[in-house]
C-alpha cells in the first residue's frame, strides 16, 4: 500500500511538472478535469501531452518497425481516434512516465 501512496505522489508531482494532468485511472475522461481549468491552460496541458505522446510514439515506432498494429491500436495517423486508441496512449504516456522519471526518482530517494 505504502508503494502505491509513494508511486502516487511521485508520479502527480511529475505530472504538475511537466504541465500535464495527472493520469489516475487511465479509463477516466480528462475532457472533465480540462473543462476545470481556465481555457488557455487547458490548451496548453493538452498540446504538453501530445507532444510526449508523439515523442514515446516514434520511440515505439523506430523499436517495432513495420508492425501494422501500431497504426491500428494507437490511431497513429488517424484524424480522430477513438476512445480505446485514446486509453491506449494515456497508458503508453503513464508507462513511460513511470520507467524515466518515478521510478528512477524512488530509486534515488531509497537510496
Amino acid at each position: 500500500m505504502t508503494h502505491d501512496i509513494v508511486r502516487s505522489f511521485f508520479l502527480e508531482t511529475v505530472s504538475h511538472q511537466l504541465g500535464i494532468v495527472p493520469i489516475k485511472k487511465i479509463y477516466f475522461d480528462y475532457n472533465r478535469i480540462l473543462a476545470d481549468l481556465p481555457p488557455e491552460e487547458a490548451r496548453i496541458a493538452k498540446r504538453k501531452f501530445r507532444k510526449m505522446w508523439r515523442k514515446f510514439a516514434a520511440e515505439m515506432n523506430a523499436k517495432r518497425a513495420g508492425r501494422k498494429y501500431l497504426k491500428a491500436s494507437l490511431g497513429i495517423g488517424a484524424e480522430s481516434p477513438t476512445r480505446t486508441q485514446k486509453n491506449a496512449r494515456k497508458t503508453i504516456v503513464l508507462g513511460k512516465l513511470l520507467e524515466k522519471v518515478v521510478v528512477p526518482m524512488r530509486n534515488a530517494v531509497n537510496s
